[in-house]
């Protein structure tokens, strides 16, 4: 093989090179959200329901959290504000107003009081 061929068969490889490396690149345009839910006594809450509203749109995302309690959800809105909603037979929570930035999983826990529960008990009259 003449140094010309070499260098021909080089160049047309770099060339290909360069032509398929915008197959690699990343384009990360969303972001995420992940956390863990404990009930009061500090103990994982399994198969609670996490809804993640995007306030100004109203898209909803909804995730359930495994057995140690974790979550999380991807693709989501760069921006804000977000509402998360827990709900789950050790009580439900709340927070509003969480930002997420782009490319970024935002850690949002929740401690679960049981006295935060939807549950009123009996009432006697």
């Amino acid at each position: 093989m003449t140094h010309q061929m070499r260098v021909t068969r080089l160049s047309l490889s770099i060339a290909a090179l360069l032509a398929t490396a915008p197959l690699f690149a990343q384009n990360v345009t969303t972001s995420a959200v992940s956390g863990r839910i404990v009930d009061a006594g500090g103990k994982p809450v399994a198969g609670a329901t996490v809804v993640i509203t995007h306030e100004p749109t109203g898209t909803v995302k909804e995730v359930t959290t495994d057995a140690e309690g974790r979550y999380g959800a991807q693709g989501l809105r760069v921006g804000g504000p977000f509402d998360i909603k827990v709900k789950s037979g050790a009580g439900n929570a709340d927070q509003d107003g969480v930002y997420l930035q782009l490319g970024q999983v935002t850690p949002v826990n929740f401690n679960l009081n049981a006295a935060s529960s939807n549950d009123l008990g009996s009432v006697t009259v």
